[in-house]
C-alpha cells in the first residue's frame, strides 16, 4: 500500500469518526433541556398527539420534578379527549409549582371544553342528562379556577383567570337555560 493510500484511508477514517461524533452530539443536543417539550408542543399543534405524549414521557422520565413536562403531556391528553388523565397530570403539575396560572386554566378547560361541545349550537340537541353533566362540569371548572391562588404580582394571570371564570359562568347560564327549557316542556 502506497503512502498516498494510507493517508487517504486515515482521512476517510477521521471523516467517518467525525461524522459519527457529530451525529451523536446533534442527537443529544436535540433531545436535551426543554427541546423535547418544544417538539411535543409542535406535535400537539400538528395533531400528532401520540408523538407528543411519547416526547413528554421521555422528558418526564429525565425531569420528574419539572411541572412543565406534566403540563404539556396533559394538553396532549386533553386534545385526545382523555380529560381524566389530563386532570391527574395537571394536579401533579400544580403540586410541583402551584403558582402557574396556565396549569389552573388548563385544568378548568378539562371540564369546560366537553361541556361547551355539548352545549354548542352546532351540536346535536343534547338530552337532559347531557345538559346536567355539562352544568356539573362547568361548576367544577369555576371551582378549580376560584381555588387557584395567584401570586399578587401576576396581573396577567389574574386577568386570564377572571376571563375564564366569566366565560364558564356564561356557558353555565346557557346550560341552565337549556335545563329550564326541558322543565317547561
Amino acid at each position: 500500500m502506497t503512502i498516498g493510500r494510507k493517508i487517504g484511508l486515515v482521512i476517510v477514517a477521521l471523516l467517518v469518526s467525525g461524522a459519527a461524533a457529530g451525529g451523536v452530539w446533534v442527537y443529544l443536543y436535540a433531545n436535551s433541556g426543554t427541546k423535547p417539550l418544544a417538539r411535543a408542543e409542535l406535535a400537539i399543534t400538528a395533531n400528532k398527539l401520540d408523538k407528543a405524549v411519547a416526547l413528554c414521557d421521555g422528558y418526564i422520565a429525565e425531569n420528574p420534578n419539572d411541572w412543565y413536562g406534566y403540563y404539556v403531556k396533559a394538553k396532549a391528553l386533553a386534545r385526545q379527549g382523555n380529560y381524566t388523565g389530563a386532570r391527574e397530570l395537571l394536579k401533579k403539575s400544580a403540586g410541583l409549582d402551584p403558582t402557574q396560572a396556565s396549569v389552573a386554566l388548563a385544568h378548568a378547560e378539562t371540564y369546560s371544553l366537553p361541556a361547551s361541545r355539548i352545549l354548542s349550537p352546532r351540536a346535536d340537541e343534547p338530552g337532559v342528562k347531557e345538559v346536567q353533566d355539562a352544568n356539573s362540569d362547568l361548576s367544577q371548572a369555576v371551582k378549580v379556577l376560584r381555588a387557584f391562588k395567584l401570586a399578587p404580582t401576576d396581573k396577567v394571570g389574574k386577568i386570564k383567570i377572571a376571563e375564564a371564570v366569566a366565560l364558564a359562568y356564561r356557558t353555565l347560564s346557557v346550560a341552565q337555560m337549556k335545563l329550564a327549557d326541558f322543565l317547561a316542556d
